[in-house]
């Protein structure tokens, strides 16, 4: 029995075996497939990462593999919600103090509403300064965890 065919095609391959004249022969051949696939685990969608670590075919080192890059991605976009929601708060108190500058514009210096706005504003740069603290840390926190999921990809090697 060959081990090897002895022709190959795109889709058929060619065994030679030696059949005695008027009779049949009966031959079996294993067949192996080898398959893969590529995914870019940065960009991919998380559902789609998701979707790919509950098939059954793929094993456990790349389940846990993919369950680790789904975990990593959610926390740097929960980063990225915090920090968007503290540039909002941000958006909304400026747009709040261009009011507050224009509505004193008509008022005297020493009346108690031009007061009263002046305490509002100092307030308000207080918290300011705080919203960019807190931005600014989350914006580190954000590039920490891209970077160590960045180096948790490229370093990653899983072999079935």
């Amino acid at each position: 029995e060959p081990a090897k065919p002895s022709e190959k095609a795109k889709d058929e391959y060619r065994f030679e075996v030696a059949v005695p004249a008027g009779k049949t022969s009966e031959f079996k051949i294993v067949r192996e497939l080898t398959y893969s696939e590529t995914a870019a685990l940065l960009n991919t969608n998380i559902d789609t990462i998701l979707v790919y670590s509950h098939n059954e075919k793929i094993s456990p080192q790349l389940k846990a593999a993919l369950e680790e890059v789904v975990k990593r991605r959610n926390a740097v976009s929960d980063l990225q919600t915090q920090r968007a929601a503290l540039q909002d708060q941000v958006k909304s108190i400026s747009e709040d103090q261009d009011r507050i500058r224009r509505n004193m514009d008509s008022l005297p210096r020493d009346s108690d509403l031009y007061k009263t706005y002046m305490a509002k504003l100092t307030t308000q740069e207080t918290q300011l300064e705080n919203l960019h603290q807190q931005i600014a840390k989350l914006q580190n926190a954000e590039t920490t965890a891209n970077k160590a999921l960045s180096d948790y990809v490229q370093n990653l090697n899983i072999e079935s």
